[in-house]
C-alpha cells in the first residue's frame, strides 16, 4: 500500500473516532435524555425534574437518579394533597355559608307566619267590634231574689252587622287603677234573634260571697278606681256562622 493511501484511511478513522466521540457527549449531556428505573419500571427526563435538586455533577448514577426521582414525586403527592386539602376547605366553607342562608330563611318565614297570625288576629278582632260594639255602661251592687249580694255589670251591645246574631262572647276585666284584679267570662246568648241594626241590654250579675275576699273588699272600697275593660272573643250568627278571636 502507497503511503498516502495509508495516510488517507488513518485520516478517515480519526474524523469516524471523533464523531462517535462526539456524538456520546452530547448525549450524555442532553437535558431531555430519558432515565428508565429498573425497579419501579417508570420514566422521567432530567427536564421533569427541579433542578436545584440536581447535582452540580452532571455525571449522576442511577440510584442517586432514583433517589430524586423519588424525592421529586413525594414532593408532587404532598402538593396533591394540600391542594386537596384546599380544596374541602373552600367547599366547607361553601356549605357553612348555605346553612347560614337556609337558617336566615327559616328564621325570616317564622317571622313573617307570625306577623300574617297577628295580622289575623288583629283582623278578626276588628270585625268583631265593627259587627257588635260593646259599651260598657254602669256596675253597682244589688241584693238578689235570695237576698243575697251581687255586684251588677251592664252593657249596651249592638249588632251593626247584616246578620241577626245568636250568641255573644267576652271577656270583662275588672281593674283597679292599672292593676287587675279580677276577670270575668261573659256569655250572652240571645232568646229572641238579635236583628241587625238594633241594640239589646247586657246584664251580667255576680254572687259578691263568691267573688275573693280581696275583690270583694276593693268593690265595697269607696275611694277605689274601679274600671271595666272588655275583651272581645266570638260572635255566632243564626246561621251558625262565627268571628272568633284567639
Amino acid at each position: 500500500m502507497k503511503i498516502p493511501q495509508i495516510l488517507t484511511a488513518l485520516w478517515l478513522l480519526c474524523a469516524l473516532l471523533f464523531s462517535v466521540a462526539v456524538q456520546a457527549e452530547i448525549k450524555k449531556e442532553s437535558p431531555d435524555i430519558v432515565i428508565k428505573l429498573r425497579k419501579t419500571g417508570e420514566t422521567t427526563t432530567l427536564s421533569q425534574l427541579d433542578s436545584k435538586q440536581l447535582s452540580a455533577n452532571k455525571h449522576i448514577g442511577e440510584k442517586e437518579y432514583q433517589q430524586i426521582f423519588q424525592a421529586e414525586k413525594k414532593r408532587r403527592i404532598a402538593l396533591s394533597k394540600q391542594q386537596q386539602q384546599a380544596l374541602a376547605a373552600e367547599r366547607q366553607k361553601e356549605l357553612d355559608h348555605e346553612k347560614a342562608l337556609e337558617e336566615q330563611d327559616k328564621i325570616y318565614a317564622a317571622k313573617l307566619e307570625k306577623e300574617m297570625a297577628e295580622t289575623q288576629v288583629l283582623t278578626a278582632l276588628d270585625l268583631f267590634n265593627h259587627t257588635m260594639p260593646i259599651t260598657f255602661r254602669s256596675a253597682s251592687f244589688g241584693v238578689s231574689k235570695q237576698q243575697e249580694r251581687t255586684f251588677i255589670l251592664k252593657y249596651f251591645v249592638d249588632n251593626k252587622g247584616g246578620k241577626p246574631l245568636q250568641l255573644a262572647k267576652w271577656t270583662a276585666v275588672l281593674k283597679n287603677a292599672d292593676n287587675v284584679i279580677f276577670t270575668y267570662d261573659v256569655s250572652a246568648p240571645f232568646e229572641k234573634e238579635f236583628m241587625p241594626e238594633t241594640r239589646k241590654e247586657v246584664i251580667v250579675t255576680l254572687k259578691l260571697k263568691e267573688l275573693p275576699d280581696e275583690v270583694q273588699k276593693l268593690l265595697s272600697d269607696p275611694n277605689a278606681k274601679i274600671s271595666v275593660v272588655n275583651i272581645a272573643r266570638e260572635l255566632v250568627f243564626n246561621d251558625d256562622t262565627k268571628i272568633q278571636v284567639n
